[in-house]
């Protein structure tokens, strides 16, 4: 007459085979009572534990190492890049990223999509290397102009980010800013751990925290052009879960990113320039808050004014965002979104110390909160593109 075996039983016996498997003691699995084996429970264990023993039947501790020691005897190639290995093997191939194909889904007209890009750095000299940051999918660089992509991450702690910057003077150090902010509030908004910067090409990155905390949601970052050591970020809030965050405004940092300062307390601060002119201390910003509006500083961002003569009330705005001309500095775009719908351009001559309201484009922005962007052609000031959602 067989024994039964009480949930007790059970309890212990799979607990007792547990710790000899991590133990490092060998165990005989064809020897555990029928009753026990025929349970899910043991099922579960022996399928984990007993197809990862070694030749002796124990699972060291070891293992996973011996194993990796062993695969990386039989590839081709490997990369360093962080903390992650980036390999072309014998056993495996790259599947992804890839597009999502809607054509055959309920958003047939999207054709093959991405993830959202929040983040897009191009080489100031060479316009075939280009960096992006994606909402929830990492760091991407480009050498030939968009053709293929490489994974920049490396095992960094997260993967969202919403600014990408290149330092103009020194391209091979990029600034990465995690989060992404937006003029109001999703569930589906991610939020960041820092900021990310690498002086190798991506290589391998430094993570930051040093001022503005572990918990961000960054707009943009701009690198001085007239000093590297000069960084200037916008830092916002989108995510539902987590409201409002402490750190909103314009950040500066004056020793090439290792520290931060929060030199303007405007919140959900969306855009930052420095003025191109050569030496220039000039620098702009832009927040949707009543200190904010447009902002102007004189000092390469210590201090800032603000600068609203013929835009809308600060107050009103959800969203702000603008474009200098490098071919005439002194002429700079805005594009705003107050909310309902409505978006408008405004156009400023003299370094932004006033602004005339432009003819009104048909239609409304409707996702301007999230979808909004101006960019003025860098030899034609009089050639400008607007990006929204309709």
């Amino acid at each position: 007459m067989k024994k039964r075996i009480t949930k007790f039983g059970l309890l212990y016996l799979l607990l007792g085979l547990f710790v000899s498997v991590s133990a490092q003691t060998p165990v005989d699995w064809d020897r555990v009572p029928e009753e026990v084996r025929n349970t899910n429970a043991f099922k579960r264990l022996e399928w984990f534990y007993r197809t990862r023993e070694d030749s002796r039947g124990v699972f060291p501790k070891n293992f996973i190492q011996e194993q990796k020691v062993k695969e990386l005897g039989k590839i081709k190639t490997y990369v360093q890049k962080g903390n992650k290995i980036q390999t072309t093997s014998d056993h495996w191939a790259n599947i992804g990223p890839k597009a999502i194909d809607m054509t055959s889904s309920f958003i047939p007209y999207w054709g093959s999509v991405s993830g959202r890009v929040r983040g897009v750095a191009v080489h100031p000299t060479n316009p075939d290397i280009v960096y992006i940051g994606a909402a929830a999918g990492g760091i991407w660089k480009t050498t030939d102009g968009g053709t293929s992509w490489t994974d920049m991450s490396g095992d960094l702690n997260l993967l969202t980010f919403g600014a990408i910057a290149i330092d103009p003077n020194n391209t091979n150090t990029v600034y990465a800013g995690t989060g992404e902010s937006a003029g109001g509030f999703n569930t589906t908004f991610f939020e960041g751990d820092g900021l990310y910067k690498t002086t190798d090409g991506g290589v391998s990155w430094t993570h930051i925290t040093n001022g503005f905390g572990s918990n961000t949601q960054f707009s943009d970052i701009e690198v001085s052009p007239h000093n590297s050591n000069i960084i200037l970020a916008g830092l916002g809030s989108a995510n539902w879960n987590i409201g409002s965050q402490v750190n909103e405004g314009v950040w500066r940092s004056a020793d090439a990113g290792l520290t931060w300062t929060r030199v303007s307390t405007s919140t959900d601060a969306f855009d930052v320039a420095f003025d191109p002119t050569t030496s220039s201390t000039k620098a702009y910003a832009a927040s949707a808050s009543s200190t904010g509006g447009f902002l102007i500083s004189n000092d390469a961002g210590a201090t800032w004014t603000q600068s609203n003569t013929g835009l809308p009330t600060p107050s009103t705005l959800k969203r702000i965002q603008f474009s200098i001309s490098m071919s005439s500095p002194g002429t700079i775009y805005s594009i705003v979104y107050p909310g309902g719908g409505a978006f408008d351009v405004y156009k400023s001559t003299n370094f932004g110390a006033s602004w005339s309201h432009l003819t009104p484009l048909a239609g409304d922005a409707n996702q301007g909160w999230y979808d909004l962007c101006v960019a003025v052609n860098p030899s034609d000031p009089n050639t400008v593109f607007l990006g929204m959602h309709k």
